[in-house]
């Protein structure tokens, strides 16, 4: 039903419906509707529906809908829908929909969908989709486009890159004793593939383990290409 209170609204089982509290409001359990906190709203368990905290809104466990809270967002599970928090937006699962966090933006498991941080996007699995990082972007896994203020980065990416300053693919063995790869288009003053490059890279240096594409700068270095064409100026392949 309709719960309001001039302090703050609370309960330790489930709540439905419309709650609003002047200071806060929160549950022991699931809460699935229409929640307003002047300073934060939280859950135990998961939310579903439109979540509003001065503060911030949380849940111990998955969140689906609507989350905005002036200061930071956040889940202990899985993030499904819109999610806008002014400092930063998080989830320790997977993310799914849009997510804007004034400093950052990221999650313990996987990113699907828009992604924007205003310090940097990440996350722990994959990134699939647009991610944006005022400073930087990376994750393990890049499916999509990334988009990095100074830098970005990850060990198995397919898609397109820019980060003006710097881009890196990481070497380490990513588990199944394989390097690091991208596969698309990175643009960046310095791509460094510290592995296997597949398709083109635009930069003043440019550096990979292994060359399977192009690479179009001042300095190209392919420390696998033969002889006399390890490094070469303007063009590589």
């Amino acid at each position: 039903g309709l719960a309001v209170g001039g302090f703050g609204v609370g309960a330790g089982g489930d709540v439905k419906g419309i709650l609003v509290g002047g200071f806060g409001v929160g549950a022991g359990g699931d809460i699935t509707g229409l929640t307003v906190g002047g300073f934060g709203a939280g859950s135990g368990g998961n939310v579903r529906g439109i979540t509003l905290g001065g503060f911030g809104p949380g849940a111990g466990g998955d969140v689906t809908g609507f989350q905005f809270g002036d200061f930071g967002v956040g889940a202990g599970g899985d993030v499904t829908g819109i999610t806008i928090g002014g400092f930063g937006a998080g989830a320790g699962g997977d993310v799914t929909g849009l997510t804007i966090g004034g400093f950052g933006a990221g999650a313990g498991g996987d990113i699907t969908g828009v992604t924007i941080g205003g310090f940097g996007a990440g996350a722990g699995g994959t990134i699939r989709g647009l991610a944006i990082g005022g400073f930087g972007a990376g994750a393990p896994s890049i499916r999509g486009i990334v988009l990095g203020g100074i830098a970005a980065g990850g060990h198995d990416v397919k898609g397109g890159v820019l980060a003006p300053i710097w881009f890196k693919i990481e070497s380490e063995d990513d588990g199944r004793g394989e390097l690091g790869r991208v596969s698309g288009v990175t643009v960046s003053a310095f791509n460094q593939i510290k592995g296997e490059q597949f398709g083109l890279s635009l930069g003043l240096l440019n550096y990979a383990w292994e060359l399977n594409g192009v690479q179009i700068g001042l300095i190209n270095i392919a420390d696998r290409n033969r002889s006399g064409i390890r490094v070469l100026p303007i063009v590589n392949w």
